[in-house]
């Protein structure tokens, strides 16, 4: 099973990643895609996919706030993984 939208980077996951990842796998669960909303939480969740295996990450962004101004475009700030793993 892959998980498609795992909000890891939540603060109530703060404390805790390596526990949240151990029951994911543990039921069952052999990936996960970690998801951010804005930069930070984008760098977070490309730093704690890195950490576990079977974890990717993506970029993103609520795109009105990108055209609003109040953020700028992801391009800009979060660099492409050196290596990039394939789910199979």
């Amino acid at each position: 099973m892959f998980d498609i939208g795992v909000n890891l980077t939540s603060s109530q996951f703060s404390r805790d990643h390596d526990e949240v990842v151990a029951r994911a796998l543990a039921a069952g669960v052999n990936g996960m895609l970690l998801t951010g909303t804005n930069l930070a939480e984008s760098q977070q969740a490309q730093k704690l996919a890195s950490r576990y295996s079977g974890c990717w990450s993506t970029a993103g962004f609520i795109p009105m706030t990108v055209a609003a101004g109040r953020q700028r475009s992801p391009r800009r700030f979060i660099p492409s993984p050196a290596s990039r793993r394939w789910w199979r």
